[in-house]
């Protein structure tokens, strides 16, 4: 079985090692991108091997307006390739909103933070 892969945008540095932290324990090959612009290239890079899951924040860089950085890169995510499954990780209080208006799964950071544990099983649906 090949290695699962996952892509990983946050433009906090706590955040990308939070997630490198918990997804090293998983045998995945993993690339990790501080901002939307940069992420979409990877998948723009990778589309004829696509990632089996992006996972990004929301609030980054401010480009995007009114979409949240995170929101306008799952959006040019799903359309180079709707099967590519998306997880938003973010503390934006409108979360689940934003999720189910562009398809995509959601936690929130202060789950992820105050439950390690459901991050890891929110990554186990993936992998």
């Amino acid at each position: 079985m090949k290695m699962k892969r996952i892509l990983v945008v946050d433009d906090s540095d706590g955040w990308r090692k939070y997630h490198k932290q918990r997804l090293e324990k998983f045998d995945v090959e993993l690339t990790i991108c501080e901002c939307a612009r940069d992420a979409y290239d990877k998948v723009f890079e990778n589309v004829k091997t696509p990632y089996d899951l992006v996972i990004t924040d929301l609030q980054m860089e401010e480009d995007f307006s009114p979409l949240y950085a995170g929101e306008w890169l799952v959006e040019r995510v799903k359309e180079l390739n709707s099967r590519i499954p998306t997880l938003l990780v973010s503390a934006t209080f409108n979360i689940r909103t934003i999720a189910d208006n562009i398809n995509s799964d959601y936690l929130p950071k202060a789950l992820a933070i105050n439950n390690p544990e459901a991050y890891d099983i929110k990554i186990k649906e993936y992998i």
